[in-house]
């Protein structure tokens, strides 16, 4: 299958994540349960961290445990983009504001004009 490997993986964290839910498993055990190598979990822990989840190692009576302390939902990539649009939209706006600060009012002496020759011309064009 072209994606065995993927969802393999897949199941893997998934089944580590169910495991550490209950607090009752250290590295090894989770090694021994899931069917994989001690360096594996370490790495699937992290990934779980990475997508968000608060895994935490306490240490118990019986040594150290991994524990999920919240569930967070990992954020999607719509959500990530979504809000950096927002972001971004959020400084053009700023920046637009900021650049009509700095321009020059619509004073009665930057827009007056000058008759020269009978003709209307503006301030800066009679320079």
């Amino acid at each position: 299958m072209r994606y065995q490997q993927t969802l393999e993986i897949h199941q893997r964290l998934e089944a580590v994540f169910q495991l550490i839910g209950t607090g009752r498993y250290s590295t090894p055990a989770l090694a021994e349960a899931v069917g994989v190598s001690i360096p594996t979990i370490s790495r699937i822990v992290a990934a779980l961290r990475e997508q968000g989840h608060d895994i935490r190692a306490e240490r118990h009576d019986g040594g150290w445990q991994y524990v999920l302390h919240t569930v967070k939902a990992p954020r999607s990539q719509k959500d990530r983009l979504s809000d950096r649009l927002k972001l971004d939209i959020r400084r053009q706006s700023k920046s637009r504001l900021a650049n009509q600060d700095k321009s020059p009012k619509n004073s009665a002496s930057a827009n007056s004009a000058v008759r020269h020759n009978g003709t209307a011309r503006s301030q800066d064009s009679a320079r």
